[in-house]
Parts: C-alpha cells; sequence; structure tokens
C-alpha cells in the first residue's frame, strides 16, 4: 500500500488527468540566495513543482542540491536537474542519495550539453541519460551501480528530455522508449516555437503509445532580451519559425520582454490544446517574477482534448 502514496505534489499530478503546469528558476552565479528565492517566490502556489537546473549554459552555477532544498524550505516543490557531463557514477549516485536525504524527491535526469571545443572545460560523460535513469532505479531497488545493497531504498519520481525537433528520428521516438523503460514517468521538451511541427511530433507520440507511458510537458520560454532568444535559437533541436522572430524584431528592453511573454502565453495555450499533451514547462531566465502573468494567461486551464491517433 506504502507504494501507492504520492511522494510529491508532482507525483500526485502524475497519477491524475488535470493539466501538470512546472517552471525553471535559474540558479545565480555566486551564493546569492536571496537572488534566487526572489525569483522563485511568485512561482510558489501557482505551479507544481520547480526545475533547478544543473550547469546551465555549461558554466558554474550554485549547484542544483543548494538550489533544490532551498526552494523546498520555502515551500516549493523542486525538480533536481542532473546531467552527465560533469560527473562520473558514483559522483550520480551520491547526489541521488544526498536529494533523497535532503527530501528531494523529483529529479530530472539529462545526458547534457557538450562543451565547445574551445572551452577548456572537459566533458564525463561516463553515463548518459538512460544510464542515469538506469542509476537511479536501480537505487529505487535497493542497489547501486556494483550491486551493493542499500536500505532503505531511496524513491524518486524520475524525468528526462524529449526533443520533438530533432534531426536523428532516433532521438525523437526510439529514445523515449529507452527513458520510458528505463524509469521516466515524464518528460519536459525542448522549447517550442512551432506548434503545427510539434503536433506532427505528438501524433507520432501517440501512434507509439508513448503519451500513455510519459507525461509530455511542453517547454516554452520568455526572455529579457534579443541576447537570450538568440542564445535559445542556436541550442541543438530547437527550430524557430522565422515570423517568430520577425514577432519580437526591432523590439528591446521592456517592450521585448513584454511581447516575449505574450507569445510564451500563447504558445502554452495553443501546445495545451495538442491531444496527448500533459503541461506546459515555463522557462524564462531571471524572468522568473514576471512568469505569473503567462500562467494566468491560461486560466482557466482548458480541458484535454482525448488523444486520437
Amino acid at each position: 500500500m506504502l507504494a501507492h502514496v504520492p511522494i510529491s505534489r508532482l507525483d500526485e499530478a502524475l497519477r491524475g488527468t488535470a493539466p501538470i503546469i512546472t517552471a525553471e528558476v535559474t540558479s545565480p552565479v555566486g551564493p546569492n540566495v536571496a537572488a534566487l528565492l526572489r525569483r522563485a517566490a511568485p512561482l510558489r502556489g501557482l505551479v507544481i513543482a520547480a526545475n533547478v537546473p544543473d550547469g546551465q549554459a555549461v558554466s558554474a552555477h550554485l549547484g542544483p542540491l543548494a538550489a533544490a532544498r532551498l526552494l523546498l524550505e520555502v515551500g516549493i516543490e523542486p525538480v533536481l536537474t542532473l546531467q552527465c557531463r560533469d560527473r562520473n557514477r558514483l559522483a550520480l549516485q551520491s547526489d541521488l542519495l544526498a536529494a533523497a536525504a535532503l527530501g528531494i524527491r523529483n529529479v530530472l535526469c539529462l545526458t547534457g550539453d557538450r562543451p565547445a571545443p574551445d572551452s577548456g572545460v572537459p566533458g564525463v560523460f561516463d553515463l548518459d541519460s538512460v544510464g542515469l535513469l538506469h542509476a537511479a532505479s536501480g537505487l529505487m531497488a535497493g542497489r547501486l551501480m556494483d550491486g551493493t545493497s542499500l536500505r532503505p531504498a531511496p524513491r524518486f519520481v524520475l524525468g528526462a528530455a524529449a526533443h520533438p525537433f530533432a534531426a536523428d528520428p532516433a532521438e525523437r521516438i526510439a529514445r523515449l522508449h529507452a527513458k520510458a523503460d528505463a524509469g521516466a514517468r515524464f518528460v519536459q521538451t525542448q522549447y517550442v516555437f512551432d506548434v503545427a511541427s510539434f503536433a506532427r511530433w505528438m501524433k507520432e507520440v501517440r501512434a507509439e503509445g508513448l503519451h500513455e507511458r510519459l507525461a509530455i510537458l511542453a517547454t516554452v520560454g520568455a526572455f529579457r532580451s534579443p541576447r537570450g532568444l538568440e542564445f535559445v535559437r542556436a541550442l541543438p533541436g530547437v527550430y524557430m519559425p522565422p515570423e517568430v522572430g520577425a514577432r519580437l524584431a526591432g523590439l528591446d528592453g521592456p517592450a521585448f520582454a513584454d511581447e516575449s511573454l505574450r507569445l510564451c502565453a500563447e504558445l502554452a495555450r495553443d501546445l495545451l490544446a495538442v491531444p496527448g499533451v500533459r503541461g506546459i514547462h515555463f522557462v524564462a531566465p531571471y524572468l522568473e517574477p514576471r512568469l505569473p502573468e503567462a500562467i494566468a494567461a491560461l486560466a482557466p486551464l482548458p480541458e484535454q482534448p482525448t488523444p486520437a491517433l
């Protein structure tokens, strides 16, 4: 009976049918806890859970374990992001055990972005996201990767990334099966700016029954400046239609942020209407205090359409 008791709000939401809203809170460069909590505070009560990233943009920020615990202490359920770029399997398993000890239940398992050749940062990549999911699932079964038993076994809600616009068809679909097989229960997609193309991908997802195995959370973004938008446009697997760039062209400062937030809200509502989508993941680096505006634009949350092939 204990196994059926939800261990987090996200766990409970995944067991239900209502749309799921999550967001990301960018960790600061440096130990400025006040800045982190100030940007996170407006999300309290509006999102099911909030991601804390791990070395975003291949740069050093406040560690995700500390950030996740800080959010938990102020009543915001965290999703701990762990990526394989900077740690080997021993460090990753240790971080998972530390998360369990700190009361952190939700974990997003990522391979991580590869450092630029001229960055001077070596990539570890002892595991990839599927390997990390298997490692976390093994801990939940009471064993380390070397076979060592541990008691009590931790409990996690595991998630992963999805790449609707990846050039490799295997990355779009086949790896989702692998991630579900390895223990993932939800996925947060790469940024979505093209609803029509995303809907075609979701048709593939539904045809494979993956929407029944994984809660698909579509990611939308809002940005403070053209620089942030251009950074995202260059990320692998991001497709930005020309009309998006045209809509934001010539804007800067508050006008750019305002229009970016309006676009974010429009995309979120359209994506929630795509059959099989369980929710929206909002990312607005350093613009988090304004995310309630985009979330409010979804109210009342639309009914989820019945998935069809």
